[in-house]
């Protein structure tokens, strides 16, 4: 376990170990701005998200060490950590921030492809006409007369074609890339005309389904184009139905409207890109207002974050001395979205159990688990009962490519044909393997019908071998429907649904066979494992007091119910003796500190302060136990009027580390502006613990600004 770090390098951070407030105070007891020196986003697997993610690492090494690291707290056994930018990569893009709103460009008289652009309130017309397509989860376009020319640049077109992917071009295009989201070299890579609410690289998790409409109005002479997002699966978003519009009206001028699209889940690309003479682009378009803006060209992705788990588990490593061999798995959940692949709501990442004889070989390593926004899509599945998606993902330190088994699995997992029954059961009678498969019903005449209901909650005997849990002797024989093309895919076959094919029966021997013999075989495998979980949060997605209790209760729960899917052959433990040695109180997540290991007190060395002048004071924290304790630090100013500084916190948060029984004490420092006027009293508060969560200890004095 490695020393934490001292209060001076972690909390209270500036020249000269002091933080110097520059406070302008106005008349009638108003306050002005305060500066301060110190200031304060299915389941990819295999080496190429390894290589990515790895190069992804090597970018944000920079930011980390200009950075200063993330802050970072423990409650109960959970490790929560304040991303401060250098835990996510921005990907080049923006957060969507066009929810009820209508892009307006109506075209400039005798300037081809100009336009003057208005962002309006949304103007969404719910007269969407005749259903034309509705698209799948495959790429797919559709033909789209128009009855009035549309002049756009300096061309007149009849036709446009509308992509599923939610754009409109006018001429044909090729069948869309998928798997990672647009950057700004993507969006100037063409100069083909289009018009594009929100382009995708192809479909994405949120809605399987997209409704196109088109509706045109012989009156106003304004063709309507809508897609109408929708999902088959509301288990993973219960919210998703939200529509994206395109007017396009005879003189040019287009209308683009985003009535009911949320931040969290929405990303692509708007485009408004004409033929004709080049011109200005327009790259950002939150600048828009109600007042006209001149532009010819429009290029903006919209992203999420991706996070860097590699990053997340050097935090653990350097604060708690965690390593690939101490630590197996790292669970991570998020107050945030982040990107991951365009089909998975979970990733297994770097982790291997080091056996011989299981298919894919290397050293032990320390299983990054990135679990995604708390409760998000798939891991709603996670919500205190099952815990299928996080068995998925830890089953991938054994189990990703396996030789000897046919074509019962599609890369790291197994196919929809596979029929897995699970050796133990503890949800239904029909349990199947998490990974993928089900159990099937061979009907006997070359047909096989798969469960009512989906049953992915346990191990299989095969997996379970491979993991180390049971002997070759009593795996069962399996086998795999042949012969059927739609069930090759990865993960599970559809529910209560009958499929013709050819039975191929499979054995370990087959395994072992490619394979070789396990080694360590059981009974000598490693049976006991620990796994830590983190709660990633960052400054605009602070955790609340539900946010915790959530992930502590998945935490405790999976270390009672993943031991029930092995058969009681292994144990995991969920809270580490690293993270409880030095852990916070969890105030009973009743925002009330357990209080009493470590303090911190504000020591003014005057009481009043006049304009130009400074108020120097001490900040001093003290550790009351017999071991280290970790916390974090902030400072805010309370007003005349009793409200909270609106740029609040003036310090931090900071996080730190403190030796046992130890005292520490920093000088800061406030400064008023010559042009103050008397007022007050203002109070200085400083705070440990987590912010908006948990007050572990408080400390204040006040202030007044005289003649």
């Amino acid at each position: 376990m490695t020393p934490p770090r001292r209060l001076g390098l972690g909390v209270l951070r500036g020249a000269a170990r002091a933080v110097t407030v520059l406070l302008l105070l106005a008349s009638r007891g108003y306050a002005q701005p305060i500066s301060h020196a110190a200031h304060r986003d299915g389941c990819a697997t295999g080496d190429a998200l390894d290589r990515d993610l790895a190069e992804r690492e090597r970018a944000a090494a920079a930011r980390r060490s200009l950075l200063g690291g993330p802050a970072v707290s423990a409650l109960g056994g959970l490790i929560v950590i304040d991303d401060d930018g250098s835990l996510t990569d921005s990907n080049e893009g923006s957060v969507f921030d066009l929810d009820r709103t209508t892009l307006d460009f109506d075209p400039v008289s005798g300037s081809p492809g100009a336009f003057l652009a208005r962002k309006l309130e949304a103007a969404f017309d719910p007269d969407l006409g005749r259903l034309v397509a509705t698209f799948g989860a495959s790429w797919d376009q559709v033909q789209l007369p128009l009855e009035d020319l549309f002049p756009f640049g300096d061309g007149l077109f009849e036709t446009a074609y509308a992509t599923s992917d939610i754009g409109l071009f006018f001429q044909p295009q090729p069948p869309s890339a998928t798997g990672y989201q647009y950057s700004r070299s993507d969006l100037f890579s063409s100069d083909e005309p289009r018009i594009t609410p929100l382009l995708r690289f192809g479909p994405w998790i949120w809605g399987d389904l997209i409704d196109l409409y088109l509706n045109h109005d012989s009156l106003t002479h304004v063709t309507t184009i809508t897609w109408h997002e929708r999902t088959t699966r509301p288990e993973s978003n219960p919210h998703l139905d939200r529509h994206f519009q395109v007017r396009l009206h005879a003189s040019g001028r287009i209308e683009i409207t985003y009535p009911d699209a949320k931040p969290f889940c929405t990303f692509g690309a708007v485009q408004v890109v004409s033929s004709g003479p080049p011109g200005p682009t327009l790259e950002d378009v939150s600048t828009l207002s109600t007042t006209p803006t001149p532009v010819r060209h429009v290029r903006q992705a919209f992203t999420f974050p991706a996070l860097l788990p590699y990053s997340v588990f050097s935090v653990l490593n350097s604060r708690f001395g965690f390593d690939d061999e101490n630590l197996d798995a790292i669970a991570i959940y998020q107050t945030f979205y982040t990107d991951i692949t365009f089909y998975a709501g979970a990733y297994h990442t770097n982790g291997s159990s080091g056996a011989e004889g299981v298919g894919t070989f290397g050293p032990k390593a320390t299983s990054l688990l990135h679990m995604n926004q708390i409760d998000l899509s798939w891991n709603l599945r996670d919500d205190g009962s099952r815990m299928s998606v996080l068995s998925h993902e830890l089953g991938h330190r054994w189990l990703y490519f396996v030789g000897g088994v046919g074509d019962s699995r599609s890369g790291p997992h197994p196919a929809q044909n596979s029929h897995l029954p699970a050796r133990f059961l503890w949800w239904t009678s029909d349990d199947a393997s998490c990974m993928g498969g089900t159990r099937w019903t061979d009907n006997g005449d070359g047909t096989f019908a798969s469960p009512a209901y989906r049953t992915y909650y346990s191990y299989s005997p095969i997996e379970l071998y491979l993991m180390g849990f049971m002997p070759p002797e009593n795996v069962e024989p399996w086998w795999y429907v042949g012969n059927q093309p739609a069930l090759e895919g990865p993960y599970y076959p559809p529910v209560g649904s009958t499929f013709s094919g050819t039975r191929v029966d499979l054995s370990v021997d087959d395994v072992i066979a490619v394979e070789g013999p396990r080694i360590p075989a059981y009974p000598d495998t490693q049976r006991d494992f620990r796994m830590a979980f983190v709660l990633l949060t960052r400054q605009a997605d602070p955790a609340d007091v539900a946010d915790l209790a959530n992930v502590r209760h998945k935490m405790s729960l999976f270390a009672e119910i993943w031991p029930q899917t092995v058969g009681h052959e292994a144990t995991i433990e969920t809270e580490l003796d690293e993270i409880l040695a030095i852990a916070e109180p969890d105030c009973d997540f009743d925002g009330v500190a357990d209080g009493g290991q470590i303090g911190i007190r504000l020591d003014p060395h005057a009481t009043t302060v006049s304009p130009g002048g400074s108020l120097p004071y001490d900040v001093t924290v003290t550790n009351f136990t017999d071991a280290p304790r970790s916390s974090t630090a902030w400072i805010d100013v309370i007003l005349p009027s009793g409200n909270p500084y609106v740029r609040n916190p003036i310090v931090g948060p900071r996080a730190f580390g403190i030796g046992a029984r130890r005292e520490v004490t920093r000088p800061l420092r406030i400064r008023v502006s010559a042009s103050a006027r008397p007022s007050g009293p203002f109070t200085v508060r400083a705070s440990l613990g987590t912010p908006g969560v948990c007050i572990e200890a408080e400390s204040s004095f006040t202030f007044t600004v005289v003649p």
